[in-house]
């Protein structure tokens, strides 16, 4: 029997060397085929503001949902970011040279992907080795980057855990409601497209509500100034709290002795109003005529200090006395009665003219309808004004002027209420009445004589 066969120790540890350099290098021409070390590639160049944690090497470059090359090596710069890329040669001809790139997430907590969009107008020339790419800085893009960094930064602080039970219950809710959730979704579609028609009123009472805001910030200091009124108001209550009580009793009993008072005499009170219903009727009637009133009285004032002389160098009375015709007499046959339904009339002395602002007949001379006739034109019109006598040109008028000195107080020496001035005071009443003197009284004189004594008389 022969000894067995054994290698010598320094065979077997180069055995041991070789199996271990073997597996090294299969280790790394496997990492080095993974990294494509072995792969001819194209090398671009991508400049980016930013590339997050989830753009690393190795990433994939797609265009169109094709994959295309990886990223071999991402440098940061300061303000932005340098990702080389390494495109597939054969793949360049389907990328134009104006293309850009937008950094997405492969799933919603995947790495990022460099997708290579291609644009509207893409150019003749395709990209080559050497060739730059910028990021796409469109409005799509700049709005979908924002959404994903949103959703990255709610995705950090949810926990995950918490998340996962989340949509473990909506999923366990929807299932088998897919058709009413659909439902569900067509019907909001159709409100917010009702609701899209109203934007712009909302869009109108959103500006207009502005503005009433601004007027609210206009009028602050002024309601502030009004609510401290107010606080003092309502100090000033809280301290005569009291009196308000002692008054609100007050009150408390007169209302009781009030419903006591119309409980006794609501009969009466209504029966009187009833008695009185033609009055009110007539006052209801010539109720137009009141502001007409009114204004005559208030216009007193004026002609009072007129009266008075305001404003002259003659302080005293001014008055003009007209003794106008008399509207004759009732005759046998003529009863006096009240039958004028003409209604309430406004007569203002500035409607007349200036020598005669006060006529006996102001409705355009109509009678007042009492019964009696209206007299002739007869008569005449004697005047005091100021201390002179006016009176009319007639041949009574020649005989009252022999008479004048009795009352302009002329050295002739004359008695008060004597008989001369009697009867001479009885020839001015006959001629303005158009009758013979010795049909008016003899005390007319005792009347007339104190306001006419003293006169002027001018014969006009």
């Amino acid at each position: 029997m022969s000894a067995p066969d054994t290698l010598h120790p320094v065979a077997r540890r180069l055995y041991g060397l070789g199996l271990i350099l073997l597996i090294v290098g299969f280790l790394a021409t496997t990492i080095m085929i993974y990294n494509g070390d072995f792969k001819k590639v194209a090398l671009v160049t991508m400049h980016t503001d930013r590339v997050g944690n989830g753009l690393t090497p190795q990433s994939d470059i797609k265009v169109r949902g094709l994959l295309v090359g990886t990223v071999q090596k991402v440098t940061t710069k300061g303000e932005g970011a340098e990702v080389q890329l390494a495109m597939e040669p054969d793949k360049l001809n389907m990328v134009p040279q104006n293309a850009v790139a937008r950094l997405l997430p492969k799933t919603l907590f995947g790495e990022r992907y460099v997708d290579l969009i291609i644009p509207d107008n893409p150019s003749a020339a395709r990209l080559a080795a050497g060739d730059t790419v910028l990021q796409d800085q469109s409005k799509k893009a700049i709005e979908l980057e924002r959404a994903l960094d949103s959703l990255m930064g709610l995705l950090t602080a949810v926990k995950p855990e918490k998340l996962a039970a989340t949509l473990g219950a909506m999923a366990t809710a929807l299932d088998g409601q897919g058709k009413t959730f659909g439902q569900t979704l067509v019907s909001l579609d159709k409100y917010l497209g009702e609701f899209n028609k109203s934007i712009p009123d909302l869009k109108k009472d959103i500006s207009g509500f502005a503005d009433l805001a601004n007027n609210y910030n206009d009028i602050a200091p002024d309601l502030i100034a009004a609510l401290t009124n107010a606080t003092t108001t309502s100090k000033s209550i809280v301290e005569q709290r009291q009196q308000l009580s002692d008054s609100l009793t007050s009150l408390t009993s007169a209302s009781l002795s009030l419903d006591n008072f119309l409980k006794a005499n609501g009969g009466n009170l209504i029966q009187v109003l009833d008695k009185n219903r033609d009055t009110f009727a007539i006052l209801n009637k010539y109720s137009p005529e009141y502001p007409c009133v009114f204004h005559d009285l208030a216009s007193v004032k004026d002609i009072s200090e007129k009266a008075f002389g305001k404003g002259t160098d003659q302080p005293g009375l001014h008055v003009l006395l007209v003794i106008g015709p008399n509207r004759g007499k009732y005759t046998p046959g003529e009863e006096p009665k009240f039958s004028d339904k003409r209604g309430p009339r406004c007569y203002h002395p500035e409607n007349h003219s200036p020598q005669n602002p006060l006529p006996q007949y102001p409705d355009n001379g109509l009678k007042i309808e009492d019964g009696s006739k209206k007299p002739s034109s007869i008569g005449a019109t004697l005047s005091l004004k100021n201390g002179t006598l006016i009176g009319p040109s007639s041949a009574a008028g020649a005989k009252t002027a022999g008479l004048l000195p009795i009352l302009s107080g002329d050295s002739t020496p004359y008695l008060a209420n004597s008989d001369s001035e009697a009867d001479y005071v009885r020839m001015l009443m006959a001629m303005v009445n158009g009758v013979d003197k010795n049909d008016i009284p003899d005390w007319s004189s005792l009347l007339l004589g104190p306001i006419f004594r003293g006169a002027e008389v001018e014969l006009q």
